[in-house]
């Protein structure tokens, strides 16, 4: 008896270490609350950056922007892989609601919450991704912290019936998180590698165009940092090659366009042209090793497509279609690429900034 009580204390004890430091560190800022990413919308309506922005909730700090910013001339949804679209490429006053890793479930439940507080802009620009069309691909957030606007999108824009909310289970998925042994590693590796004051609930403030530690720009936009931009081609292979499971993987696997997730996309899409909005549908390239093992596993098909659906799509709805797939089509080497997915900022600004730019 006496050894298992002493056993219990010393999970207690080690679980409280876990949990202490985790809240400490908290890299990911699950512990902040609205004020917090209220503040950081406020300091970004000032006109400042938001320099060394670690992983944050940016699901909820989307849905707390569309209730305080002023209604932007262009407003963007899509994943990482349009987030560094700024104001110097568009030409005007843009809000990037982009996060990372954003499905379809993202993307609709993001342009609910901005439809209701009136925020649709003049103009729309949705990025297009491999998964967009994929039902077979998951990302947890959506359900987490959008369930309810998805919720609404589903039975009022697409006609379809609403999942089941699931939004209840934020605020346990956190906290679960806090008894983690991996978030304990991260959390570790924060306090030991960033002093106080590079912590990004500090909100440090930058005007400087580039950043050392990744930045969340006033538009919302976001610059990588220069050590994940600046690197040799081997580097950029090594990442390219350390995603093959989410990239080409599910292409050349493809099982199908799902008929829920298109339903979604083009009444959504339809939704944005019916109330005024000029619409753009942009797809950014990926990286010539992707694409050419898609094309070896026989799945080059797929991306053709896909690609083909979106023009006659938006050609239908009266929309335009930007970019490709394919990186030579957009005229990209190896060295415009800094991962598998993610083009450069100088290619971001090569690609889009004389078609978006007003």
């Amino acid at each position: 008896m006496k050894h298992l009580l002493k056993s219990f204390i010393c999970f207690l004890l080690a679980l409280g270490c876990i949990v202490s430091v985790n809240i400490w560190g908290d890299p990911a800022n699950l512990m902040q609350n609205e004020a917090f990413y209220d503040r950081m919308i406020g300091v970004m309506m000032q006109g400042y950056n938001i320099e060394h922005v670690a992983d944050f909730r940016d699901r909820m700090f989307q849905q707390r922007a569309a209730r305080l910013i002023e209604k932007p001339d262009t407003i963007i949804f899509g994943s990482s892989r349009i987030q560094q679209i700024d104001s110097d490429i568009c030409g005007d006053r843009i809000w990037n609601a982009g996060v990372s890793g954003a499905t379809t479930e993202d993307v609709c439940g993001l342009y609910k919450v901005y439809r209701d507080n009136g925020k649709i802009a003049d103009r729309v620009i949705i990025g297009i991704d491999l998964w967009t069309l994929d039902g077979t691909h998951y990302d947890a957030r959506s359900s987490l912290y959008l369930s309810k606007p998805l919720a609404s999108f589903m039975t009022e824009i697409a006609g379809l019936p609403a999942a089941k909310s699931t939004g209840n289970g934020m605020r346990w998925a956190d906290i679960n998180e806090l008894t983690s042994l991996s978030y304990f590693q991260s959390s570790v590796s924060y306090l030991i590698n960033y002093s106080g004051q590079e912590r990004m609930r500090d909100l440090v403030t930058s005007t400087e165009p580039t950043s050392y530690f990744g930045m969340l720009k006033s538009d919302s936009s976001y610059v990588y940092p220069n050590s994940y931009i600046y690197v040799n081609q081997n580097v950029v292979e090594e990442r390219v090659g350390a995603a093959t499971s989410t990239v080409v993987d599910p292409i050349v696997s493809w099982q199908g366009v799902d008929p829920t997730l298109q339903q979604m996309f083009e009444s959504m899409c339809t939704d944005i042209v019916s109330n005024g909005s000029d619409l753009v549908i942009l797809i950014s390239p990926i990286h010539p090793i992707a694409y050419y093992e898609i094309q070896k596993g026989g799945g080059e098909h797929v991306l053709q497509e896909f690609e083909a659906y979106y023009h006659a799509f938006a050609e239908s709805i009266g929309a335009t279609v930007l970019g490709s797939f394919d990186p030579w089509a957009n005229y990209c080497d190896y060295s415009d690429f800094m991962d598998a997915l993610h083009i450069t900022p100088m290619t971001t600004e090569r690609l889009w900034k004389d078609a978006l730019s007003s």
